[in-house]
């Protein structure tokens, strides 16, 4: 995925994986894919330390983010390539 760095100075507890962590995501360097076309329902992605990857709503930068491990991340965006979340 490539995109525009939208660049973070926000440290909060992110839910992952059932739990709160403190994720630092201060440097944390944020994109939108190039395939968004500035639309109001864009969300922004940033790949964080430890290979875990953070997911936030471009228009509430300030706002909690949800943060993926590397093999939930990976099955998310397999399903989203295999069109898992296409709804008829």
């Amino acid at each position: 995925m490539r995109g525009r760095e939208c660049p973070s100075t926000h440290h909060h507890p992110v839910p992952t994986g059932g739990t709160n962590v403190h994720v630092n995501r201060s440097n944390a360097n944020w994109f939108k894919s190039t395939h968004s076309g500035g639309g109001q329902e864009c969300v922004e992605v940033a790949h964080l330390a430890g290979g875990m990857v953070g997911v936030r709503d471009s228009k509430n930068p300030t706002g909690p983010a949800l943060v993926f491990t590397p093999g939930e991340w990976d099955a998310f965006t397999a399903g989203v390539v295999g069109g898992t979340f296409i709804h008829s």
